[in-house]
């Protein structure tokens, strides 16, 4: 009987050390991705900041050039 036990308490620990191994691993993905969405909407935000600059840059040229142009 207390043999037994010791291999039901072997196979326990056996699962419970692969799932821990196996569920860090996935949470470990799962970060991963999450960091990966994180950078592509900071870098689209940075795109679009950066369209913006270069849309207000242009259109103080365009008045620049009106304003020499009627004087």
């Amino acid at each position: 009987m207390v043999k037994r036990l010791n291999v039901n308490l072997y196979n326990i620990l056996m699962y419970g050390g692969t799932s821990l191994i196996i569920g860090g691993f996935l949470l470990f993905l799962y970060c991963e991705m999450k960091e990966r969405e994180i950078d592509r909407k900071l870098a689209e935000n940075q795109h679009f900041i950066d369209a913006i600059l270069r849309t207000q840059q242009l259109q103080n040229i365009r008045k620049d050039i009106n304003d020499k142009s009627k004087t």
